[in-house]
């Protein structure tokens, strides 16, 4: 059982440093749909950055709990920031493009908080 949940666990600290790597690389296509006026590359940078790190904390076996905190927050709240601008806007074909990653992350996110509410902390 601890072979599955390592490899489990790995695969999951894979996928959040994909994710936080893409948005280190492409962080001026994404800052155009943050709702800021000013730093919107900071704050994709500063997200990505965020992921990344607590994607090596989940890796590494070190911080899970804190990390998967971390990663559930932060994609909640992109999710919400992003998303909430496109439902008011018109409906086009590239901005329903854009809602549908920011739903993977609300729901991503809602998973991640019901297993940290239904797991017991060590």
């Amino acid at each position: 059982m601890k072979i599955i949940y390592n490899i489990v666990r790995i695969a999951f600290g894979l996928l959040f440093l994909a994710i936080g790597a893409f948005h280190l690389y492409a962080y001026q296509y994404m800052a155009v749909y943050v709702p800021l006026p000013k730093g919107s590359k900071v704050f994709v940078l500063l997200v990505g950055a965020t992921i990344c790190v607590s994607s090596f904390g989940i890796i590494l076996n070190k911080f899970v709990r804190i990390s998967l905190i971390i990663i559930a927050i932060t994609l909640a709240f992109t999710g919400f920031m992003v998303l909430t601008p496109m439902i008011f806007r018109n409906p086009d074909e590239i901005l329903k493009m854009i809602e549908l990653p920011n739903l993977y992350k609300l729901i991503l996110a809602f998973g991640i908080f019901t297993y940290l509410v239904t797991t017991k902390s060590k």
